[in-house]
């Protein structure tokens, strides 16, 4: 692979859950949740990306085993960078009953890392984003792991609502080339101008944006809401929804090439 080129893979893990259904069984058992975060390690590590962007990841919920899942990702993959911002969390006391976030895995240093929890939007819990620096070698990169919010009577507005705090975020760092990844839980067609915000004000592209390459639900998949978006400056290699069954949303990851 060329030093210009740069492999990304995005996936929504929905909590190390893997199973039929996002909210039951409410409780599984740690050995459950562990096997499923192999899983998820074992197709990161076959995918070789060089960042990873993860969506509905946990630190400590009672209701996924209370384990840390980012750190038992970095103990069974290469990756030696990573950065994690939470996002929604819920505690009894000094006691844990959930955290989750975005997260960030890098084979590159990561540097001035940011995270930005979403304003509430009644009834999903709480999204947001992160973004790091990517001491890429060729050039510096700017990446974000976004999680916008699904369920909301509002919805429309709010996934505008939270494009602009990325769009404020990123207004300051105009001259680097960037790459948003994540679970937009939108797509480019129809009335929702949430996309066209995103690539209008931050000069961003993504893979045939019109095409229909759905990637949720993960069985039978019907919308395209998880996306990678980069700065005009990258070319897209390739653009590939995969077929793992890993959450209820489908991996997907672009080979892109820094002109």
């Amino acid at each position: 692979m060329k030093n210009n080129q740069i492999k990304i893979l995005n996936l929504n893990i929905m909590h190390g859950r893997n199973v039929n259904n996002s909210v039951f069984p409410i409780f599984l058992k740690k050995e459950r949740v562990a096997k499923n975060i192999e899983e998820i390690a074992r197709l990161i590590k076959h995918e070789n990306a060089d960042i990873v962007s993860l969506q509905e990841i946990d630190r400590n919920s009672l209701f996924t085993g209370n384990f840390d899942q980012l750190t038992e990702l970095m103990k069974l993959t290469p990756y030696r960078y990573s950065f994690y911002g939470k996002h929604s969390s819920l505690s009894l006391g000094k006691k844990s009953i959930y955290e989750f976030g975005t997260a960030i895995l890098s084979r590159y240093q990561i540097k001035n890392t940011y995270s930005r929890p979403f304003s509430f939007s009644f009834p999903t819990p709480r999204k947001g984003f992160v973004s790091a620096e990517i001491e890429h070698p060729y050039r510096k990169i700017h990446f974000a792991s976004v999680h916008m919010v699904w369920l909301d009577y509002l919805r429309f507005h709010s996934r505008e609502k939270q494009a602009k705090n990325i769009i404020d975020y990123f207004s300051n760092y105009k001259n680097t080339p960037k790459i948003i990844a994540g679970d937009f839980n939108c797509d480019f067609a129809g009335k929702e101008k949430t996309l066209h915000m995103l690539c209008d004000n931050l000069n961003l592209h993504t893979y045939l944006p019109q095409k229909k390459i759905p990637t949720h639900p993960a069985v039978n998949p019907k919308v395209r809401i998880d996306w990678i978006l980069a700065s005009k400056k990258f070319k897209f290699l390739n653009y590939t929804v995969l077929n793992d069954l890993l959450s209820d949303h489908l991996p997907v990851k672009a080979d892109l090439l820094l002109k």
